[in-house]
């Protein structure tokens, strides 16, 4: 408990010295708080990463804000909307009572998340929070509020560990978890009949936790990773190291966890640089959506991208064009992004483009129809899943208390049948209630929460295709729905021909990094088994030879050769016994271990 007092102290002390950054030329209007009986929480970051000051010599560290990210702002902005809508009864009337709301912005950082989510557990009308915040900082939030008791449904966190109710107790999730687009990911691979692929994360819980899963499941299919590498979010050495390696590794198909945290422009800049050949990239839905992006580097032949099926809000985007832009706008930096999209469009084609077209005092009708248009073409592009998912999270919220106002005693939820009162409702008592939601949104869908607090899986398939006139836009080129994978293999846009495509479903001898070893196998070959005792080492080169080639070491790596010959003493030992190279067989004799017959790589 001294602990968790001084934590939150920290905390507390911290989140008073958060920074935005720069300061447009227009006044920021951001109505975060509506006044009401019972409020939901709103729990928002809208830039994609922070920089933290550690010295200590001034007072305690300070963060800033760096790098909008339009997608953060637009599920934000979504949670607004919905409580904007339920006040004026549109889909759902709560009667006499008021819903208000009562949003925190925070840096995308664990400890910012923390002091926003304290913030909120202090104001006692309170009942809920919604929450925008990755999954490393949801983890970090999630026992906080199961302290007190506040449901808090999550819009992007998708950890496989935040399914863990002991820890996680008052969390739902209006997306899956990553174990779903593990498995789709694996299914993948079978759909395409790749042999041979890589496996990159970034080290975090999202990366990691969805990275091993898709791992595992790939041993079941006799898929070979050729290598397991996480990269810190944050640092460019591991990063460097990796694409050096990368540049001359023959594996033509990577599956790529991660986030906006990563800086993913450096990323692929650093992969041109550095020689990396062009290479199907598997993006998860992390970054999927902004994927078209990374088409103008060498590296990338193509992209396949996962993400969560979405549904549009049509009359988000209206409100947004008419009441963020011009004079009325809710964010300065949505203003300076989207001036910056509008002078890069030349949609503005004044001498001087900037947001100073926005905050004048007398725009001409024919100006603002123009802008109101460009909105609604920007706000459509910056709006992935996340917009919806938080939007039907807020509704989710509301039809827990509607059922709460309708409740009839004998026939409740809690015990013996007990019914809350909606003005003297405790915290906790929403959280069963929400386990119970079963409504339908304006769009005629039917929503409510799985066992275990999250919705049923559902995803989509993009790859960027490039138009006549060059440009890369998203397309639809598969969905997973129900636990049934299809693919359109035909529309699909595999960059340079088929060698991508084609040489990742061949059983070719491939090099394998083991232990820091570079060994070249037939792990992709499935026709290896032990009964055949075929040689799988195909390199004329001794053990010693091996040694020092390759300086980084992939922690995964080491599970292919596991997988083949039952191995659990390190590379060392067994190539000590080696003056060139044996078959599998033989190495597994002299490690004294037992073969395991009829295991098909």
């Amino acid at each position: 408990m001294i602990i968790l007092i001084i934590f939150y102290y920290l905390v507390l002390s911290y989140r008073f010295r958060l920074s935005v950054g720069a300061v447009g030329l227009c006044n920021s209007n951001v109505p975060r708080h509506l006044d009401g009986e019972i409020l939901i929480g709103g729990i928002f970051p809208i830039h994609e990463r922070s920089k933290v000051n550690t010295s200590w010599t001034k007072g305690p560290p300070t963060e800033k804000c760096m790098d909008f990210y339009a997608p953060y702002y637009m599920a934000a902005a979504a949670a607004r909307f919905a409580v904007m809508e339920i006040r004026e009864k549109k889909y759902i009337d709560l009667g006499n009572l008021k819903l208000g709301y009562n949003e925190q912005e925070f840096c995308n950082s664990p400890v910012s998340a923390a002091a926003a989510t304290l913030n909120l557990t202090q104001n006692y009308k309170v009942m809920a929070i919604v929450s925008g915040a990755l999954s490393s900082s949801t983890i970090t939030i999630g026992p906080i509020v199961a302290h007190y008791s506040i449901a808090t449904i999550a819009t992007w966190a998708t950890s496989e560990l935040l399914t863990d109710k002991n820890i996680y107790r008052t969390l739902f999730r209006t997306v899956p978890s990553d174990r779903w687009q593990s498995l789709l990911l694996a299914n993948m691979s079978e759909w395409f009949n790749w042999k041979w692929v890589g496996a990159v994360a970034t080290d975090d819980s999202y990366g990691r936790s969805g990275l091993q899963i898709f791992i595992n499941e790939l041993k079941d299919k006799d898929i070979c990773v050729a290598f397991e590498t996480y990269l810190p979010v944050n640092g460019t050495k591991e990063r460097d190291k990796f694409l050096e390696q990368l540049a001359s590794s023959t594996v033509e198909v990577i599956f790529f966890y991660a986030t906006v945290d990563l800086d993913l422009k450096g990323f692929f800049q650093t992969a041109d640089d550095k020689g990396v050949s062009p290479k199907v990239w598997i993006a998860t839905d992390g970054w999927a959506d902004i994927s078209k992006e990374f088409y103008n580097y060498s590296s990338v032949a193509s992209v396949l991208g996962v993400t969560i099926s979405d549904k549009r809000l049509p009359k988000l985007l209206d409100h947004l064009a008419k009441f963020d832009t011009i004079q009325k706008h809710n964010s300065i930096h949505f203003l300076e992004s989207f001036v910056k999209w509008m002078c890069k469009t030349k949609i503005i084609t004044t001498q001087n483009c900037s947001d100073k077209i926005l905050c004048r005092e007398n725009i001409d009708n024919k100006t603002i129809n123009l802008i109101e248009s460009a909105a609604k073409n920007y706000l459509q592009s910056a709006t992935n899943y996340e917009a919806y998912t938080t939007y039907i999270a807020v509704y989710a919220i509301a039809q827990a208390l509607k059922d709460i106002q309708e409740c009839k005693s004998g026939e409740g939820i809690l015990d013996d049948g007990k019914c809350p009162t909606i003005d003297k409702l405790d915290r906790w008592q929403l959280v069963p209630y929400l386990e119970k939601v079963n409504f339908s949104d304006n769009n005629g869908s039917s929503f409510q929460f799985s066992e275990d607090r999250q919705t049923n899986p559902s995803y989509i398939i993009l790859n960027g295709k490039p138009s006549e006139d060059g440009i890369i836009e998203l397309e639809k080129v598969g969905s997973y729905k129900h636990g049934k994978l299809d693919i359109n293999d035909s529309a699909i846009y595999w960059g340079t021909g088929e060698r991508q495509f084609s040489l990742s479903k061949t059983g070719h001898s491939k090099i394998i990094l083991v232990d820091g070893f570079q060994i070249l196998t037939k792990c992709a070959d499935i026709e290896l088994n032990w009964k055949e005792r075929k040689s799988v080492m195909d390199s004329k080169e001794t053990a010693d030879e091996f040694k020092g080639k390759l300086e980084m070491m992939f922690s995964g790596a080491f599970s292919c050769l596991k997988i083949m010959t039952g191995l659990e003493v390190g590379l060392f030992e067994v190539l000590s016994q080696f003056t060139e190279p044996k078959s599998y067989v033989e190495i597994a004799d002299a490690g004294k271990l037992k073969p395991r017959y009829n295991q098909v790589l």
